[in-house]
């Protein structure tokens, strides 16, 4: 069974624009809890989507709220695993596994071809 992956809206209102992920890095910030499976599966699969989609133009980083609470606490995050997409505006938040790619790949604006670039 897949768990579906639920999008909060950002809390204002920062206007819409069209961006060109082609040209942009993504900046993403992935809050886990320690290596349990849901931790695992949320890091495989959105390292996955990032290396087949976003070659040379992400920053992924991995935050264990165990180890780093203060984090957690900072961008608001009240469950896990939680990805918090920074760069390109609007910030977006997604929480769970990432189990369903074409969503994530929907929010990051990305067909679903993979890029081959290196």
């Amino acid at each position: 069974m897949t768990k579906k992956l639920m999008e909060l809206k950002p809390r204002k209102k920062m206007g819409s624009a069209t961006v060109n992920v082609k040209n942009k890095n993504i900046e993403l910030l992935l809050f886990v809890s320690g290596m349990t499976p849901k931790s695992i599966q949320a890091i495989g699969t959105l390292k996955k989507i990032c290396e087949a989609h976003l070659v040379n133009r992400y920053n992924l980083e991995i935050i264990d709220v165990y180890r780093e609470p203060q984090r957690a606490k900072e961008n608001d995050v009240f469950a896990v695993p939680t990805l918090i997409k920074l760069y390109p505006l609007p910030r977006q938040v997604f929480i769970g596994d990432m189990s369903d790619v074409s969503h994530v790949l929907r929010a990051f604006g990305i067909k679903k071809e993979p890029t081959h670039e290196k």
